[in-house]
């Protein structure tokens, strides 16, 4: 398991010199922990900016000694109990209690996941009264090179390598491929103005991804979503709600009360947001949205029609029609 030690940056040298013939894996190494949409820029979990650090350390190494076959993290989900008042649980993975993934999910993506392009921009892009502060925009990407744009100005252009290439051939071969950091994120000092805030990734030269944040207006609306409409007796559904700005956009700091009823054949299993600190019961009708979202959960009893409103004051209504079969 990680040193929680002396020597905690040597990793796993002292057991290869004792044990020079085996091979290691991780029991227990360090994720990456926060709160879902929160940025602090000093916590108990550091800055959101260097969130990730000890496990890029520890991937570095990990990728390089094929003596490693590599690890399990604690944890892969936020999980109740060991913890302290006032909260009810330890944040200490990728992905909440309510299974949204935080921003650190795109990070492990971006190393473990080369199937698929991850371009990913935190933190969240409002910040009233702080027009002109510095404000620290880390990216999570496999993309070779991000370019960042600022209301469509370039605030610069960078990239990572990991492993670092060597010169196999001939020293010429790494022209072009210089990092310009050896974190295994991107990370840009930007003056806060409200707008928009996009990355443009690029591999072997050419643009493969897009994605931004943007200044939200206030919660005008909630969001339903579910992944299905139609499910068995006795199945659970899962529906996600939002709160959006009148151009449908999810506003990442509001924390209404949203309200559930369900019509027809179910009934409700319960309502997470992910918050370690709301000590709400999971089993009541009613919860905070947190960083703007919630999850809820029902169990279908019977074949019908099943109608599933959230209501929220002053928000427009969301409702989902199903059929359980």
């Amino acid at each position: 398991m990680g040193r929680w030690r002396n020597r905690a940056e040597t990793f796993y040298d002292e057991d290869r010199k004792l044990f020079p013939n085996r091979r290691f894996c991780g029991s227990e190494n360090p994720s990456v922990g926060g709160e879902r949409g929160v940025y602090p820029e000093a916590s108990p979990w550091g800055s959101y900016a260097a969130a990730t650090l000890n496990h890029e350390a520890l991937w570095r190494y990990i990728v390089s000694h094929d003596f490693v076959a590599g690890d399990f993290l604690w944890t892969g989900i936020d999980y109740l109990g060991e913890t302290r008042w006032p909260k009810k649980g330890a944040a200490c993975g990728p992905i909440d209690t309510a299974g949204f993934e935080k921003d650190s999910f795109y990070y492990f993506r971006s190393l473990w996941n080369q199937k698929e392009t991850t371009l990913h921009l935190t933190p969240h892009w409002n910040w009233p009264g702080q027009e002109g502060q510095f404000k620290q925009v880390v990216c999570y990407t496999n993309c070779k090179e991000v370019a960042l744009y600022l209301n469509g100005r370039l605030v610069g252009r960078k990239g990572y390598v990991c492993p670092r290439y060597g010169a196999e051939k001939n020293w010429y071969e790494l022209n072009g491929r210089y990092a310009t950091t050896n974190d295994l994120h991107l990370t840009w000092d930007v003056p806060y103005e409200p707008g928009e805030l996009k990355a443009v990734g690029f591999k072997d030269g050419q643009e493969v991804a897009v994605c931004s944040v943007a200044t939200t207006g206030d919660a005008a609306a909630l969001k339903a979503k579910a992944w299905k409409t139609q499910l068995s007796v006795s199945g659970i559904l899962q529906i996600e709600v939002d709160a959006a700005d009148t151009e449908n956009r999810v506003v990442p700091f509001a924390d209404n009360m949203v309200y559930c009823e369900i019509e027809g054949p179910a009934h409700l299993l319960g309502m997470d947001n992910g918050d370690l600190s709301d000590l709400t019961l999971c089993g009541l009708p009613k919860r905070k949205l947190f960083s703007g979202r919630l999850l809820t959960s029902l169990v279908a009893d019977g074949p019908g029609t099943v109608t599933v409103t959230f209501t929220s004051e002053g928000l427009k209504t969301a409702q989902i029609e199903l059929q359980i079969m």
